[in-house]
């Protein structure tokens, strides 16, 4: 394929795409995306429990420096956090 002179078609690549390609490539987005909103469900579901943005985000910061803010929440909420 050349566009402006250049050749876009890289060696080895297929021009032909087939179907367990496509399913493979679409099922990749859906789980991705998933993820990330699996994801975001755990931090707003922290933030409610602590309080608000702003003491979660004390929370988080003693919990990155080593203190004791996470006996103060839920033990099991913040371990799930991370996972």
């Amino acid at each position: 394929m050349l566009e402006n002179d250049v050749n876009l078609k890289f060696s080895g690549e297929k021009t032909e795409r087939d179907l367990p390609g496509c399913i493979a490539s679409i099922s990749w987005v859906v789980v991705s995306t998933a993820f990330g909103v699996a994801k975001l469900a755990k931090v707003k579901q922290f933030v409610r429990a602590t309080g608000g943005a702003r003491k979660a985000a004390k929370v988080l910061m003693k919990i990155i420096k080593g203190g004791g803010a996470h006996k103060k929440t839920s033990n099991n909420l913040v371990k799930s956090l991370w996972i």
